[in-house]
């Protein structure tokens, strides 16, 4: 991010609670269209992140998905791997064609620049905001799809030391 890079307030999270909330916004919406939306991982998974920055991130990625998934499902799954909690964010949407796959994070600019403006979607911000907010905590996204099956979006976390604390993630 630029100068005006927003500023973190890191606290001990349940990753679960993240997941379910930001599936919770999506619902109604998969709903009316027939979509499943699942969420899983294990009760227990803590991590050391910004709440708020991470709930912008995940809920981006669920409305990436949402809006480009007409059957199916949309998935947010999360695990620890080493030090690092992954978060997948899955669908059986259109997809993402090869050729495209390297421009997803650059500001402006949209793999679906016609479609997305026929319905009303963004500036082609969103994917690079969320490289940055990952980024800035630490992580990295990774977003690996075949043209016509899905996407699946990971976006990886160092854990940190990590103590609960008592709030909420919704």
């Amino acid at each position: 991010m630029d100068a005006g890079e927003p500023r973190l307030e890191m606290r001990g999270i349940n990753a679960l609670d993240v997941c379910r909330a930001c599936a919770s916004r999506i619902e109604q919406n998969a709903a009316q269209k027939g979509l499943a939306v699942i969420v899983d991982g294990d009760e227990n998974v803590c991590l050391r992140a910004d709440p708020k920055r991470l709930q912008d991130i995940l809920d981006n990625l669920m409305q990436n998905g949402l809006h480009y998934t007409t059957h199916g499902y949309i998935s947010l799954e999360v695990e620890v791997v080493n030090d690092t909690i992954v978060f997948c964010v899955s669908d059986t949407g259109r997809g993402i064609r090869n050729e495209d796959l390297g421009r997803l994070f650059n500001r402006f600019e949209s793999v679906n620049a016609q479609s997305d403006a026929q319905v009303g979607l963004g500036a082609g911000l969103g994917l690079a905001i969320v490289h940055d907010l990952v980024k800035l905590q630490g992580g990295e996204v990774v977003i690996t799809s075949v043209w016509g099956e899905g996407t699946c979006a990971r976006v990886s976390l160092p854990a940190g030391y990590c103590q609960l604390e008592n709030s909420s993630a919704a």
